[in-house]
C-alpha cells in the first residue's frame, strides 16, 4: 500500500512557526509599560527610546546595528547601570523613586523579559543559516 502525498497533507494539523522575534512580541505586547518605565528613569528621552525601538522593529525582521546600540540603551536604562553617575538625569529621576513602590517590582520584571527576549533573539540569530552573496 501506498500513501500519497495529498492524504498526508489533509490529515496533518497545522503547526505554529517559532516565534523568531521575541523582541518584536515585547514591544507588541508591553510597549506602553515599557515607555512609562523609561520615562520614569529617563523623562522624555527614554520614551523617545522605546517608540523608536518599536517602530524599527516593525519595520524589519532583523536587528541591525542601530536597533541594538538602542536596546543595550533601554537595557542600562531599566537596569539603573548609569544611576550612580551624578551628572546624568537617571541619577535624579531614581533618588526620586521610593524604593517601596510597586513601580520597582514592575520594573524588574520589564527588565528581566527585555533581558530574556535579547538573549532568545541572540540565540535565534545564531542560529539562523547565513546567506552568502557571490557577487
Amino acid at each position: 500500500m501506498y500513501i500519497r502525498l495529498p492524504d498526508l497533507h489533509d490529515s496533518a494539523t497545522p503547526v505554529q512557526p517559532p516565534n523568531l522575534n521575541p523582541l518584536k512580541s515585547l514591544f507588541q505586547e508591553r510597549a506602553d509599560a515599557l515607555s512609562n518605565a523609561a520615562t520614569l528613569l529617563a523623562g522624555s528621552k527614554g520614551a523617545a527610546l522605546v517608540f523608536a525601538i518599536r517602530d524599527a522593529l516593525q519595520r524589519n525582521d532583523h536587528l541591525g546595528r542601530g536597533v541594538k546600540t538602542a536596546l543595550q540603551r533601554l537595557l542600562d536604562i531599566l537596569s539603573l547601570e548609569n544611576v550612580n553617575d551624578l551628572s546624568r538625569e537617571e541619577a535624579a529621576r531614581f533618588a526620586a523613586i521610593d524604593s517601596s513602590d510597586s513601580v520597582v517590582e514592575e520594573i524588574c520584571l520589564l527588565t528581566d523579559e527585555l533581558r530574556d527576549a535579547l538573549d532568545c533573539a541572540d540565540a535565534t540569530t545564531a542560529l539562523a543559516p547565513r546567506q552568502r552573496v557571490i557577487a
